[in-house]
């Protein structure tokens, strides 16, 4: 019988369509490595990358660490490490030394999250992270001023900086701190995240000639200056301004401005607190073909009217309506009568097919009494949705009948076009209002299998009980296979794996992912 041998490029190339199947055990994808030492060293330094100590007590972590340093593990390239300072500095230090012999200096992201108030984790005494261009530092708890920092000899090009402080107050000692590290990295910083804004005059004052002409993301709080923003006028591609403090917050006319004038954004985060600020922003938005992705939080309240000038919007019925004209995906959180007019509208613009809407996430304010989210006007809009294919939405499934729930899983299978949908299922009791039906008795799945264009399903859990998943009786059924399960969210995907076009036979899970391998290194 005559052998084959397949070079290692051809090969590889099938490794990498097998490791992209995110649905894969992880365990199957190790197991791969034992099909020849250059897989096994092909697998370690292009997959398994990263490694996550973040649960990790002591005893547990100095294990990982013993077997981090066998021959025979997979994880020998550690590129993205995440730790959390909550031990004794003594031992934290050691399993930093014993990582960083592992890491062949080639680590690319650090994140921290730090608890012990005792320890400050100096950067310096590591080897030098050269290849550092990503690093998150959590400060939970922290009322002092230990902190991160870097040997002024060895500052690497740090291209993303997440800071996130919980509790920092106005006069902190750590502003300082701050400050020196947001120096550090200013030449190379591209992406900076402040969580919280901090209402600092020394750090405001700081950050008005920050990085000028450098930021491409930044994502704070309302309290921005204003000349951070207008310095990085030609290089600002997403900007996030979503987070505040009270919901009643009016986004100032400077940052509208701000987003009028700019040519580079095409991702905007922001919150609303009344409808003569989120009239102006529906009318900016349309008004910038450059922006393609919206997430907005309006504290709406039913009352208010939108404008209908320059086409913004209209109302109707008492009720406020309003549509974008060029976005491809749209994130809104808000009340009842915004959620319910924006698909009323919708309903009407997806009946064109120049819609470029493509995905929405609709989320209520208050998670707890997302009850009173619109069911029929969701009804309407999935009777005539004919662009959005992905689509995100919250229920209460203790405040819908089984009627209605299974009323709604019918109008989801009957959509025409919609691909792919995320439940976000809130199992919450309110005093104010009986349940309507038991959690695990919803009907909301039970239709979900007759959809013909229906590619992926997920389900995301929020519950007062501790295991949820197991009270849920009618999940979706075949042709939808279950992929993914963890304790909060349950993943189904058309027949396992997803397809272009509906094969003629229904295979098992496993030869239909070497199937869909095989067709795609033909295509080839």
């Amino acid at each position: 019988m005559t052998s084959f041998r397949l070079p290692n490029i051809c090969l590889f190339k099938i490794l990498n369509l097998i490791l992209d199947i995110e649905y894969l055990p992880l365990k199957y994808k190790l197991s791969l490595c034992s099909i020849s030492k250059s897989v096994f060293q092909y697998i370690s330094k292009s997959q398994f990358t990263t490694l996550n100590l973040l649960k990790y007590q002591n005893i547990q972590c100095t294990e990982v660490i013993r077997h981090l340093s066998s021959p025979q593990c997979a994880i020998q390239y550690i590129y993205d490490l995440k730790l959390n300072i909550d031990t004794y500095s003594s031992t934290v230090k050691e399993h930093i030394r014993a990582i960083d012999k592992l890491k062949n200096y080639k680590l690319n992201s650090l994140y921290i999250i730090q608890k012990n108030y005792n320890f400050t984790l100096n950067l310096s005494d590591l080897s030098p992270l050269v290849n550092l261009k990503e690093l998150t530092i959590n400060v939970t708890d922290l009322i002092s001023c230990p902190f991160v920092y870097f040997d002024p000899m060895y500052i690497p090009k740090i291209t993303k900086l997440n800071l996130f402080f919980l509790r920092v107050s106005v006069n902190s000692q750590l502003i300082p701190n701050i400050i020196q590290l947001l120096k550090q990295v200013e030449q190379s910083i591209e992406d900076l995240y402040l969580f919280p804004g901090i209402r600092n005059n020394q750090l405001y004052q700081f950050l008005k000639s920050y990085a000028v002409g450098r930021l491409v993301k930044l994502r704070m709080n309302s309290y921005v200056p204003l000349d951070l923003l207008l310095n990085q006028k030609e290089t600002l591609q997403d900007l996030d301004l979503g987070f505040v403090y009270q919901s009643s917050f009016t986004i100032q006319s400077s940052i509208l401005e701000f987003i009028d004038q700019n040519q580079t954004l095409h991702t905007v985060s922001v919150s609303i607190g009344d409808s003569k600020a989120f009239n102006a922003m529906v009318r900016v938005i349309n008004s910038k073909k450059n922006i393609l992705h919206l997430s907005i939080r309006y504290q709406g309240n039913g009352h208010s009217t939108i404008s209908s000038q320059d086409g913004a919007g209209y109302l109707v019925n008492g009720k406020e309506e309003f549509e974008f004209t060029h976005l491809h995906s749209l994130a809104l959180t808000s009340d009842y009568h915004v959620i319910e007019s924006f698909l009323i509208s919708l309903s009407r613009q997806t009946l064109s097919t120049q819609s470029t809407l493509k995905h929405i996430d609709l989320k209520h304010l208050n998670f707890i009494n997302c009850f009173v989210l619109p069911t029929y006007s969701l009804n309407y809009f999935l009777a005539r949705n004919g662009t959005i294919t992905k689509l995100e939405y919250g229920f209460n499934t203790s405040y819908l009948t089984e009627s209605e729930s299974e009323i709604i899983s019918h109008f989801i299978a009957n959509s025409k076009v919609l691909q792919e949908i995320i439940f976000n299922i809130y199992q919450f009791q309110n005093k104010l209002r009986p349940n309507k039906l038991s959690p695990k008795q919803t009907k909301l799945f039970s239709k979900l299998h007759e959809s013909p264009t229906l590619q992926y399903i997920e389900i995301k859990l929020y519950s007062q009980t501790s295991k949820p998943l197991n009270k849920i009786k009618h999940l979706p059924k075949h042709p939808f296979i279950l992929v993914k399960k963890t304790d909060k969210s349950l993943c189904f995907d058309r027949y396992g794996v997803d397809y272009d076009h509906k094969p003629s036979t229904i295979p098992t899970s496993t030869n239909n992912i070497f199937k869909n391998i095989k067709n795609k290194i033909l295509k080839c």
